[in-house]
């Protein structure tokens, strides 16, 4: 079993994508600033909010980092969080390679995932800088953007 396989099984109540945003970030490595350690007494959930909001502001003055926390602060609910994620897209396209590569992409598959999307405009791998699906994403964004609530119970944005 590897080290840090207690850490995620403990974590499992929070969700793939959850989880997904924790491994990009290092949450599970003591050394890094992520590092994520909630008290056995207290809610998960709740520790990994506050965590976040508290990561968020640590990561100013890191743009990708921050990004991905923003997603993380996504899946809660916080949907100006979008505007930090969508303000900025790869130039080039994100190689992926037997499962590496992913974590550039994390905040993007987190919008994808959390936001009820028309089909056509949920493949994150074209969403890149100055492509119609990057043009197209951020209209149908603002066109939606007041009709978008969040849903506690399925845990991602409906539309109103």
């Amino acid at each position: 079993m590897p080290p840090s396989a207690p850490f995620w099984a403990r974590l499992q109540q929070l969700g793939n994508l959850r989880c997904r945003i924790l491994a990009c970030l290092g949450a599970d490595n003591p050394r890094l600033p992520a590092f994520f350690d909630p008290p056995e007494d207290q809610p998960v959930s709740d520790c990994l909010h506050r965590h976040l909001l508290k990561l968020h502001e640590a990561f100013a003055g890191d743009a990708d980092s921050q990004r991905i926390v923003a997603a993380g602060l996504l899946s809660f609910g916080e949907l100006s969080r979008v505007h930090e994620i969508l303000h900025l897209f790869p130039a080039e396209p994100t190689v992926m390679d037997h499962g590496a590569g992913w974590c550039p992409l994390i905040a993007y598959s987190a919008v994808s995932e959390l936001l009820p999307l028309p089909k056509e405009l949920q493949d994150v791998r074209r969403w890149l800088q100055g492509s119609t699906e990057a043009t197209h994403l951020l209209q149908w964004l603002q066109l939606n953007y007041e009709r978008l609530s969040w849903d506690g119970e399925k845990k991602r944005f409906t539309l109103k």
